[in-house]
């Protein structure tokens, strides 16, 4: 186990399933986003500007978790593939609570997004095993997203708008502690190759699902004004 976790950080680049993951997670943000792109007589409701940022940085803070971990203690095992795939299973039932319907259903939203960070904590936790280095920072991170899942869960406790505050601030708090943590030399450094490559193909599948998208609205368009 641990001659593999050395191998796969030395020679890391994207694997099968880490292109599968951006894509489910594209297909969520596709989601928030057509619903920003959505007008009422050519107006955006205010609630639409509020909901965009909120949903986005829930989906994109846990690809992020999830894309750092697999940078640093990827070992490909059963346990860390079984995982991502309940990860992507879960974010493809989440969608059905985004959107507009995010305030009827936001009780649902913060269950399922919970569930997924403890998943994501349980990754780092478990991550301890095959290393010799970096035990610390493991177990640290790990309850890190604990602490922070436990904030943005008491978020549904609160009226609107202070449960949406809320659900950020423990957002906040996991990216400030995972700075803080990171400071640490004895940490192991990211892999910049393979963190550069997901980056770059998360914004490539996300161009082509926005021009798809846009495409789509202007045959939408042209269909309407030729049948008037």
């Amino acid at each position: 186990m641990k001659k593999t976790f050395k191998y796969l950080v030395q020679n890391r680049h994207a694997t099968w399933l880490e292109l599968f993951f951006d894509l489910v997670f594209v297909s969520s943000i596709g989601i928030v986003t057509h619903q920003l792109a959505h007008t009422h007589h050519n107006h955006i409701d205010p609630n639409q500007i509020w909901m965009f940022p909120l949903q986005f940085l829930s989906i994109w803070w846990i690809w992020t978790l999830h894309t750092l971990f697999a940078n640093r203690f990827d070992t490909d095992s059963r346990y860390h593939r079984i995982s991502s795939l309940a990860i992507m299973f879960l974010m493809i039932t989440m969608t059905a609570f985004l959107g507009s319907s995010l305030f009827e259903n936001y009780g649902m939203f913060i269950g399922f997004y919970a569930v997924i960070q403890i998943i994501i904590a349980g990754l780092y936790i478990n991550s301890t095993k095959a290393l010799n280095e970096s035990k610390e920072y493991a177990n640290k991170s790990g309850l890190i997203i604990i602490i922070g899942t436990i904030i943005t869960g008491t978020s549904f406790l609160f009226p609107d708008p202070y449960r949406e505050i809320t659900l950020v601030l423990g957002i906040v708090f996991e990216m400030i502690a995972f700075v803080i943590v990171s400071k640490n030399k004895a940490v192991r450094p990211v892999h910049k190759e393979h963190l550069v490559e997901r980056i770059g193909l998360l914004s490539i599948i996300l161009l082509g699902e926005s021009i798809i998208n846009l495409s789509s609205i202007n045959i939408q368009d042209s269909f309407t004004t030729k049948k008037r």
